[in-house]
């Protein structure tokens, strides 16, 4: 990490193969846009290049898919996940999870075709899921279930904010608590 000249932090595009930029400013991770900057070349960046990187390689290293939702967006659901997570290809793929005042919950996934599949339990005693896909964006399937009297569980991340901002310690808290099988999401 350090240069032999000067002993000042090496810049991590000429350290790191698997880490380089385009002229747009998108910082890519072997080739797969993870984050963007105005000016990539900055040397104000270069702490939170190293970090890009380190959480690149964690990501590699547990078997989750690098981008810009793993690696930015919900970066602190995999940052103290480990390999053999019963819940990884849940979290991979989860987008939303819902809940209407009389108590029925929506989670909303991904498939490999990037269409959402769309799990609900009609209440707590009720342990049968019901899958639908939906292949509208997710924009679309947001606002509708928002009409409908949905919002976002809270798992501490705040009034208003999106299900990114939970912690995984809080997300497991609540699979925990609905009791959410292991493999709701690995038939995809």
């Amino acid at each position: 990490m350090f240069t032999k000249e000067d002993n000042s932090p090496k810049h991590p595009y000429d350290a790191v193969k698997e880490l380089s930029y385009d002229c747009e400013g998108y910082i890519r991770w072997k080739g797969k846009s993870v984050e963007h900057y105005k000016d990539p070349e900055d040397p104000k960046q270069i702490p939170s290049l190293w970090e890009i990187v380190k959480r690149c390689q964690h990501l590699e290293e547990i078997g989750v898919p690098v981008d810009t939702c793993t690696v930015i967006w919900c970066s602190d659901w995999y940052k103290d996940m480990e390999q053999d997570c019963l819940y990884k290809d849940f979290f991979v793929s989860l987008h939303d999870w819902l809940i209407h005042p009389e108590g029925q919950i929506v989670i909303v996934t991904s498939d490999v075709n990037e269409d959402f599949l769309l799990y609900t339990r009609q209440n707590q005693d009720n342990q049968d899921w019901q899958k639908t896909v939906f292949t509208e964006t997710s924009y679309d399937l947001y606002h509708q279930m928002k009409k409908q009297g949905f919002s976002t569980i809270d798992a501490g991340q705040g009034e208003d904010m999106g299900l990114c901002y939970a912690s995984f310690q809080s997300i497991m808290k609540l699979i925990e608590f609905h009791e959410i099988p292991s493999d709701l999401v690995k038939a995809n």
